[in-house]
């Protein structure tokens, strides 16, 4: 029996990275159910209900050790894992796991992952270093490639697919009616959701975003629902936009999984996103959508999807973004064909991740 350890950014109740975790599940499972899993959770109580596998905490060393010690291949999974921007000690951690992994003889799979930024000269020594080690590793998307060449990380294995939340198989039998009463949702009333989180110089665009949303109300009849993707940490800003908006809007205050997050984009008519997993919920919901690019990787799929984008979050111009949110009110149909289109081969790239894990699994 192959054995398995699965580390991510998994067990912060952020919602793109949970999608991520349950399509790895789902990817291991269609191999073989008689592979054997244990992956690195933040909350490793909350697991073995969600997601079916036993875990440990990831910050526990002995017991992480042990797990690697015993496994035949650790999967980095998704998201942008090996980067310095937010925090060296967060690129430590994974280029650690990654060396415990070899030094113990077992494979290594970047599974989908985002690469870079890596600014300082000696972690991109390190990373270099440690990296090459990797047996394969697949990208999901092509800007990671440039990061990998210019750090010269060649010796892996390396193809360029797409996210793996694209594949994600969704639950049907999720029912909307207890998350509508608990928030507040009007049902059948239409709905815009706004997904946004702080970044820098927010209270330039946390105003102007305020100022959108009620002229889609004004003019749409709309009820606007913000949704934090990331528990709670994306309530406060939510709160901020509604706090300078003249009309009501919801601010959902409860957590809910990713399966049920998408469930309820189902029912928008429109999406505006700054968080990445949003923009990919609403394509495969095939709800129109507008993107506000902070980070290289949500303008990447803005391009792949071909919507409507916001390029600069610190010049944000309100007559071009209601001029094309006009048109995908007028004309939504335009906008699913073409989403759909380019959901479907992304939805085929981001299969090409499991064939590749299969080959380290034979």
């Amino acid at each position: 029996m192959k054995k398995v350890v699965v580390s991510g950014y998994y067990g912060f109740k952020n919602s793109g990275d949970d999608a991520i975790l349950s399509s790895i599940c789902a990817d291991l499972r269609a191999i073989s159910k008689e592979i054997a899993v244990t992956i690195l959770s933040n909350t490793p109580e909350e697991v073995p209900a969600e997601y079916g596998f036993p875990a440990v905490h990831r910050f526990r060393f002995w017991p992480v050790v042990k797990a690697l010690k015993a496994c035949d291949l650790l999967l980095m999974g998704g998201g942008s894992l090996l980067q310095d921007g937010t925090s060296s000690r967060s690129l430590y951690y994974y280029l650690g796991l990654i060396w415990l992994a070899k030094l113990f003889g077992a494979k290594v799979i970047l599974y989908a992952n985002g690469i870079g930024p890596v600014h300082r000269r000696r972690n991109q020594w390190l990373t270099r270093m440690i990296v090459n080690q990797v047996d394969t590793i697949t990208l999901r998307e092509h800007l990671s490639l440039e990061v990998l060449s210019k750090l010269k990380i060649t010796r892996p294995k390396i193809a360029v697919t797409a996210d793996p939340v694209f594949n994600l198989k969704l639950d049907h039998s999720i029912s909307k009616e207890k998350i509508y009463q608990q928030e507040g949702i009007v049902a059948g009333k239409p709905i815009v959701g706004v997904m946004f989180r702080s970044w820098q110089q927010e209270e330039a665009y946390v105003k102007k975003m305020s100022n959108l949303c009620d002229w889609l109300i004004d003019k749409y009849d709309v009820q606007i629902v913000f949704v934090p993707m990331r528990f709670p940490a994306d309530i406060r800003i939510a709160e901020d936009m509604q706090a300078k908006m003249k009309h009501p809007a919801v601010v959902i205050r409860n957590y809910y999984t990713s399966q049920e997050i998408i469930a309820l984009i189902a029912d928008m008519k429109l999406v505006l996103s700054m968080r990445l997993h949003a923009l990919i919920y609403a394509a495969i919901q095939n709800v129109p959508m507008m993107g506000f690019n902070y980070d290289p990787k949500v303008l990447y799929y803005v391009r792949e999807l071909d919507i409507e984008c916001v390029n600069h979050m610190h010049h944000i111009r309100l007559d071009e973004i209601e001029g094309s949110i006009d048109e995908m009110m007028k004309c939504p149909e335009k906008y699913q064909a073409k989403i759909m289109e380019n959901t479907l081969r992304l939805k085929k790239e981001a299969k090409e991740n499991r064939g590749y894990l299969q080959e380290l699994l034979v």
